[in-house]
């Protein structure tokens, strides 16, 4: 096997048109949903730092929604380059202490901290140290946390893991990101998230389910659907998320969550 590049985003994946298409998609349409539940809670707030900020597309939805004050941090030297282009601050995250990132960098304090799509990028214990060193860190403005993770609860790995069991491991090896850096150590359930959120000081005040990809665009997303046609791939697709629907069984789980000291201020704005 050729040798994985340290920089994720120089990975051949990140090469593929339609997968950055399909995962770019998916990405902004949650951010917008994100932005409008983070404005519900704490509609003051102007100052975002967003934890493992990949491309930057989150960020982008952000100062549209007119978030005054963002920055990204991530271990991709390439994307902090990307983030810098277009007017952002940037920090850099050493991926063998990702909890000690130098806030003092950043011309402003954060007010809001989104980690979506990182803790499953750590082991358990590493995700619950990790969060409460951010936590503490920006105590003193900090009002909001939001934490996305995938959930082994989900329809895609349920049946991928079936599909491993039977002699078909590459729709969970794909999930679990083997072969790429850095790959996914570990899936939540909501009650695993919830202890890691609490051991951050932090109170859930919301809950949001996401299937976590775009009916049309799995084929882009999902290796398997490579060498079928088009239409099938994507009649599949839209099959697929109409079971999550019915199923109820998305893959992805987000949590927003307060600093406990600051319960009294969010009491009574639990987002919808």
């Amino acid at each position: 096997m050729a040798p994985v590049d340290d920089d994720y985003h120089a990975q051949h994946v990140h090469d593929d048109p339609g997968f950055v298409r399909a995962l770019r998609t998916t990405r902004v349409r949650q951010a917008r949903h994100l932005i409008q539940l983070v404005r519900q809670v704490a509609p003051g707030a102007t100052r975002l730092l967003d934890f493992g900020c990949g491309r930057g597309w989150f960020l982008d939805v952000a100062r549209q929604a007119g978030f005054s004050d963002v920055a990204g941090a991530d271990v991709s030297r390439i994307a902090l380059e990307g983030l810098r282009a277009r007017g952002m601050e940037a920090l850099a995250i050493d991926p063998e202490h990702p909890d000690k990132i130098a806030i003092e960098q950043l011309t402003f304090r954060p007010q809001v901290l989104t980690l979506l799509d990182v803790l499953e990028h750590l082991s358990p214990e590493r995700a619950r140290h990790m969060l409460s060193s951010l936590a503490a860190t920006l105590t003193a403005d900090l009002q909001l946390v939001v934490v996305k993770v995938p959930v082994s609860s989900g329809l895609l790995y349920r049946i991928s893991t079936a599909l491993a069991r039977l002699g078909i491991p590459g729709p969970l090896e794909q999930l679990y990101q083997v072969g790429s850096n850095p790959p996914h150590l570990c899936y939540f359930s909501q009650t695993s998230l919830r202890r890691v959120i609490e051991d951050a000081d932090l109170d859930a005040i919301g809950w949001v389910r996401d299937r976590d990809f775009e009916p049309g665009g799995l084929v882009g997303r999902a290796r398997v659907f490579a060498s079928a046609p088009v239409a099938v791939a994507q009649g599949i697709g839209f099959a697929v998320a109409g079971a999550v629907r019915v199923l109820r069984m998305e893959d992805a789980l987000i949590v927003i969550a307060a600093p406990r000291t600051r319960q009294a201020e969010v009491k009574g704005a639990r987002p919808s």
